[in-house]
């Protein structure tokens, strides 16, 4: 405050009331030299030099100033201190008077700071003057820390196998030396260190650096944490982190083989590694029992190196040779939950394929059928009911009557797969008549000899129809129809004295034209037996096969026509005979179905049979499809009433 503001002041305050001027005295001011200050730049935590600061009175007045003195307000007063302060002692400061305070500025940051410094009336009424202080706080040197890299991880190692180690460099990024004053350490499970330890016990000038080494070897699987810690002005630590690793070595199920004897089968055996650290398998997996199962040392696990997650594969054949079932196991060494010599073993098992059979009919009927013919083909089927491929070795048939069946073709030739078939055709070819009985036999490699049952009735081809044998005095007459059946050849007349003849051997052999012969070596008053056999040729031409045959037997007799038994087509015939020694006349009584129709008396041996004649008051004749007898009777004198000496019997044709 200038000198004529002071006047002017002042002769306001002397035109003031006297009321006023009762009560207080006129304000005047006092300056502050100098007016402010800047202390500059002033390290934190020191102080500067300290200020003096001089009040002068310069109101024309005495001033009446607080007890307390100088005192601090603004922004930052707390970063300026006073002392000495002469002001506070006054407690009136005459006109022109001086009082002085020493002002130092103590910035306890870096940074701008500023305060005013006030003096004022008693109580701090008014202020009755102020300067200004200001200063700029400087850092004070101190060291830094930085560690590169702050953090570090490892990443994942397999338990047993240290990681590479990691160097940690220490700089002093500050302004003052930088003192390590420990050992450095390294704690956490699995972490090592320090090494080339260059930090522990130094110290460090700015900007300069030291390392240290810290490494991981994980003793567990999982993950693992631990810390580098730094003992300094500044200590400072970082965090280190890995993960323990393991191999797990996992076999894989149980294989199971089939194959069939003299046959292989090839499967791989598979190991899977499902731990997170790679699996190393030492040599080449090993096979123990079995000699069925061998190890040809292929596939991919000799000495393999397997990442999480892989699999290696070995082969291993299967070659049965008897029908036993088999065992072995396939044993890998490996590291597995990172112990090396660890072993791992699947078990292998062995059924032997065997093949299967079962025929289809068990049991095969036939029709009956004539002796010498040949059926129609019965199909049997052979099926594989095994595992293995079925040999079907050949066919046979035997039994009571093999001759009677024959064996057709077949589709068994070749190997018959597991559940495929296979065919043989027989047929029924009886050589005689009856039940015929033999079994199908087929041989193969699945076990016995398949049996089927083979059945059948043979029956005699058909005779002749319509057989007529007529006898005469010294020959006799055979008709008869030729049988249409399959395979007849022809027709054989036996004739045999003592009995019917048993095959067509059994006697003399008749020629004969078809359907009618025409015996003349007969002697008279003789019986003689006789077969007509009809022939057949067999089916497969080799032989003949005769039927039942029909049996006749005749007599020779005195009447030589018509013949006795005989078939006749004239209604007028002759019947004549051999005379009777000694004999005077003859007579005949002629029949019809039993009733006497003619009776006559004559001298010579025949007699011719009229159209029509009278007997007993009617009129005969003979009439087709009528059945005559015919006696006659010889007249001696031995016998003047008559003897019978023959008859015949005859049928008129019909047609």
């Amino acid at each position: 405050m200038n000198g004529r503001r002071l006047l002017i002041i002042l002769a306001l305050a002397v035109s003031a009331s006297t009321v006023f001027a009762a009560a207080s005295s006129a304000v005047g001011e006092l300056v502050f030299s100098p007016a402010s200050n800047d202390f500059g730049s002033v390290q934190a935590g020191q102080s500067s030099s300290s200020q003096t600061f001089t009040i002068t009175n310069q109101s024309g007045s005495d001033q009446s100033v607080d007890p307390s003195g100088v005192t601090k307000t603004g922004s930052d007063p707390t970063e300026f201190a006073l002392s000495n302060d002469t002001c506070a002692t006054a407690g009136t400061l005459a006109d022109q008077g001086t009082c002085s305070v020493e002002v130092i500025f103590s910035p306890d940051a870096a940074g701008n700071f500023s305060a005013e410094l006030d003096v004022t009336t008693g109580g701090g009424a008014s202020v009755l003057g102020s300067a200004t202080v200001s200063g700029t706080g400087t850092p004070a040197p101190a060291p830094g820390i930085d560690v590169s890299p702050n953090a570090w991880d490892f990443g994942n190692h397999k338990v047993g196998t240290p990681a590479d180690t990691k160097d940690f460099t220490v700089t002093n990024t500050g302004n003052a030396d930088l003192h390590i004053s420990g050992t450095i350490s390294v704690t956490g499970t699995g972490f090592t260190g320090p090494s080339n330890d260059g930090c522990s016990g130094t110290t460090v000038a700015p900007g300069d650096s030291c390392s240290v080494t810290a490494g991981f070897n994980p003793s567990a699987a999982g993950d693992a944490t631990g810390t580098l810690s730094i003992p300094a002005d500044i200590p400072a630590s970082v965090q280190l982190t890995g993960k323990g690793t393991v191999p797990i070595a996992s076999p894989g199920a149980a294989v199971s083989f089939a194959a069939g004897i003299g046959k292989s089968q090839n499967k791989p055996v598979t190991l899977t590694n499902t731990g997170d650290a790679e699996l190393v398998i030492s040599g080449t997996p090993t096979l123990s029992g079995d000699a069925s199962f061998s190890n040809p040392m292929t596939g991919s696990c000799g000495n393999a190196h397997l990442a999480p997650g892989a699999s290696c594969q070995t082969n291993i054949i299967y070659s049965p040779t008897t029908n036993a079932a088999a065992s072995g196991q396939l044993t890998f060494t490996d590291d597995s939950n990172s112990n090396p010599g660890s072993h791992q073993s699947i078990d292998l098992t062995g059924t032997v394929l065997l093949p299967g059979i079962q025929s289809t009919p068990t049991a095969q009927a036939f029709a009956d059928l004539a002796v010498g013919r040949l059926s129609t083909r019965k199909v049997i089927t052979v099926k594989n009911t095994g595992g293995d491929d079925l040999h079907v070795t050949g066919f046979a048939i035997t039994g009571i009557n093999p001759g009677s069946f024959v064996l057709g073709n077949n589709s068994c030739d070749s190997a018959i797969a597991p559940g495929a078939t296979c065919t043989v055709n027989v047929r029924f070819g009886p050589v005689k008549t009856g039940n015929r009985i033999a079994n199908l036999i087929v041989h193969n490699n699945a076990g016995p000899d398949q049996k089927v049952s083979l059945t059948g009735h043979g029956v005699a081809p058909a005779d002749v129809a319509n057989s007529r044998g007529a006898a005469g005095c010294t020959d006799a007459r055979f008709t008869w129809a030729d049988p249409d059946g399959a395979g007849f050849a022809s027709v054989r007349l036996v004739r045999n004295g003592r009995r019917f003849p048993r095959s067509p051997g059994d006697g003399a052999s008749v020629r004969h034209r078809p359907g009618v012969a025409l015996d003349t070596a007969p002697r008279q008053f003789h019986t003689y037996y006789y077969t007509l056999f009809a022939m057949y040729r067999s089916w497969d031409g080799k032989r003949m096969v005769p039927a039942r045959g029909i049996d006749i037997r005749i007599r020779t007799g005195r009447v030589c026509t018509p013949r006795n038994n005989s078939l006749i087509a004239d209604l007028t015939p002759k019947v004549d005979w051999v005379a009777y020694p000694h004999t005077r006349s003859y007579a005949f009584i002629l029949q019809r179905g039993g009733t006497t129709i003619d009776v006559r008396y004559v001298a010579k041996s025949s007699y011719s049979i009229p159209r029509s004649w009278r007997y007993n008051h009617s009129t005969h004749s003979l009439v087709r499809g009528g059945d005559y007898t015919f006696y006659l009777y010889a007249y001696t004198r031995a016998h003047p009433r008559g003897v019978s000496i023959g008859q015949t019997r005859f049928t008129e044709r019909s047609n």
